[in-house]
């Protein structure tokens, strides 16, 4: 895990790299590195988790000195990758997943990001053909982002914006209007190649970069498959997938547990980072070479955000999860005052761009907690919502399945269950409903296209520079099967995920802290993407799969579970107490109502709406407050550093 950098210029001698590394210093405190010729800069920080030896510095180059790499991440399967490429005659000088990539580029050429299984972005120099080659991982765990500035078809490229904004090019940042006015309408981050800054792009997941003399060239190097079992299926077929998924989740916790540095378990209380912190000792006191040895048979440290409150409180299935592992607690509990005065400050310039929640500093409270306790390696579930169906919003579009295949009699009979389990509104029940029954049409009626399109312009929340841009494009993108699975495969790569690790990025980047997620392993999303429905959501329950799979491995408490919490702050409660003069200071401040992104009288009447309990406004007033902050942050002027 590092941070990288590096400018490409065919037209005259490339840029300096030195400014934009000097703000990435948290991402690689361990060791730094800069390589230049005629056309190319690269340069590098080094957060050392596997080989910690000085044979792990970076640029890496190969043995003729033709190629020079930096990267950022891991790959998981580096071993088998290894033995593989000596048995076709490379010869390896390090014990790094680094020089895998090299060799493997060497080997199979811009087709090797195919061979990875990890969380990567790296650029790689081929001084010899002047190209260079850069991939990002299959769900964009690892960010990348780049510019082209000037001319002569060069580029600029960063792990951070704060980095490319070191850059000369970037001296005035300015807003993406269209980026932020989604966000703002429907709370979407990253769900297109464009960020908040005009001019500077990210590299799409599960895609390569390669930039010429001639030009650039953006491919998809990998997609989910869209072949998909059907359904109902027999008690035999729940058993067998119940049993892959547990295998192949358990591998996943295995690669993802080699390190050279102590590696910590991120813990909710939900079923996701419970059941990787149960599968996670199971694996600590085997006996296996994976393992370093200072990990092996050694008691695992987790970290958890708890509060007072119950209502936000997990300590309940927290404390069921480490009385059967035993492994060692470690509690943290944010607070609003802190959250303020000191911790949003920090936060907004480690992320870079707006962020949808205050649960945000929730999660930096963890990682902060696991570095004080010195953790450099953190496993945490994140993409399992996405991945198997958590969110409580998938139960309508899984029930319009039904309806849509002609089992009404079953339809009925989850709806009840539903109903039994869980104290939610009809009304979002039925919104999944119509969305899933919509989304199976091939072309809806003209009048529910422009009510969709009234719904998402966010009139009257746009202010005047934001207005007159219309409503957020549809990101929708069209999958065969059912409804749910076309939804999941939407939020995997779009709507969802991929906010969720950009914020979790930043958060542990901020303390020296690699994230690693077991989830996100590409064969157990492959396996699970061809599954039927009722392996994911069933009789009025979600992730019936893992519920299936860690029967035996997880407390039953946790694995029965219905509720969900996650990460989550109290903000509905500090929005109408404590930091509601905080709220409203932000949103009555002239700077907000001269920026022209939200129009004041209705940031006013919502808050007002809020403050007097009517309705819960506060996922849409910290998207407001958020705005405001990184506009001050980065557009106004220089922000104060973590």
């Amino acid at each position: 895990m590092c941070g990288i950098a590096g400018t490409v210029s065919f037209a005259g001698p490339p840029d300096p790299v030195e400014p934009m590394l000097e703000r990435m210093i948290h991402r690689g405190p361990d060791d730094h590195g800069v390589y230049a010729d005629t056309h190319a800069r690269l340069g590098f920080r080094r957060l050392a988790i596997v080989d910690l030896s000085p044979a792990g510095h970076q640029p890496m180059t190969n043995e003729d000195r033709t190629l020079w790499l930096v990267f950022n991440g891991e790959i998981y399967n580096y071993r088998a990758l290894t033995s593989e490429l000596r048995d076709r005659g490379h010869q390896f000088h390090s014990r790094t997943d680094s020089e895998v990539i090299l060799h493997a580029y060497e080997e199979w050429g811009v087709e090797c990001p195919k061979r990875f299984n990890g969380m990567f972005a790296f650029a790689l120099w081929d001084s010899r053909q002047e190209i260079l080659f850069c991939a990002r991982d299959r769900f964009g765990v690892k960010p990348f982002y780049y510019s082209e500035p000037g001319t002569g078809g060069g580029v600029v490229f960063a792990s951070e914006i704060k980095a490319l904004l070191g850059h000369p090019w970037a001296a005035q940042p300015a807003p993406n209007l269209p980026i932020l006015r989604d966000f703002l309408v429907s709370g979407w981050l990253d769900h297109t190649a464009g960020t908040c800054f005009e001019g500077i792009h990210q590299l799409p997941a599960a895609h390569s970069l390669i930039v010429r003399r001639d030009g650039k060239q953006v491919c998809r190097y990998w997609d989910m498959p869209i072949e998909q079992d059907s359904g109902p299926t027999d008690a035999a077929g729940r058993e067998r997938a119940a049993e892959e998924f547990a295998a192949l989740l358990e591998d996943s916790v295995r690669l993802r547990l080699r390190a050279d540095v102590p590696v910590g378990t991120c813990l909710s209380g939900g079923l996701d980072s419970s059941s990787i912190v149960c599968l996670a000792n199971r694996l600590l006191f085997a006996d296996s070479e994976d393992l370093a040895w200072h990990e092996r048979g050694a008691r695992q440290k987790t970290f958890s955000a708890c509060y007072d409150d119950p209502r936000h409180d997990e300590r309940a299935y927290i404390n069921q999860v480490i009385a059967a592992t035993g492994a060692e607690a470690n509690f943290t509990f944010p607070g609003h005052e802190e959250a303020i005065e000191d911790l949003v400050p920090r936060v907004v310039w480690h992320q870079d761009e707006p962020f949808g929640s205050t649960s945000i500093l929730a999660q930096w409270h963890v990682m902060q907690a696991a570095h004080r306790r010195g953790i450099k390696v953190l496993l945490d579930g994140q993409g399992a919502d996405e991945l198997l169906a958590g969110y409580h919003g998938y139960f309508g579009i899984g029930l319009a399945d039904q309806v849509l295949a002609g089992r009404i009699p079953s339809c009925g009979r989850d709806l009840a269950l539903y109903r039994r389990y869980h104290a939610s509104p009809w009304g979002g029940l039925a919104r999944g409903m119509a969305a899933g029954l919509l989304s199976r049409q091939a072309a809806p009626s003209p009048a529910l296209r422009a009510l969709a399109q009234r719904r998402r312009s966010g009139s009257p929340l746009l202010g005047a520079n934001l207005a007159g841009l219309g409503p957020p494009d549809d990101t929708w993108v069209a999958r065969p099967g059912t409804s749910l699975h076309a939804t999941l495969y939407n939020h995997l790569n779009y709507t969802g995920l991929p906010a969720l690790l950009h914020y979790e990025d930043r958060n542990s980047m901020a303390f020296s802290i690699e994230a690693r997620t077991p989830f996100l392993d590409f064969r157990l999303a492959e396996f699970v993407s061809r599954l039927p429905n009722d392996l994911l959501l069933r009789h009025g329950q979600t992730k019936v799969l893992m519920r299936d799979g860690m029967k035996g491995i997880l407390p039953d408490p946790v694995r029965r579970r219905q509720d969900k919490k996650g990460f989550s702050t109290p903000e509905d409660i500090w929005f109408r107490t404590s930091l509601s003069g905080w709220v409203e200071d932000i949103l009555s401040s002239p700077s907000f109502k001269e920026r022209g992104f939200v129009n004041p009288s209705f940031a006013s009447t919502l808050l007002e709406a809020h403050r007097s309990g009517r309705v819960n406004q506060s996922t849409l007033l910290w998207r407001l407050v958020s705005v405001e902050l990184w506009a001050r942050a980065f557009l106004d002027g220089e922000p104060a550093r973590a």
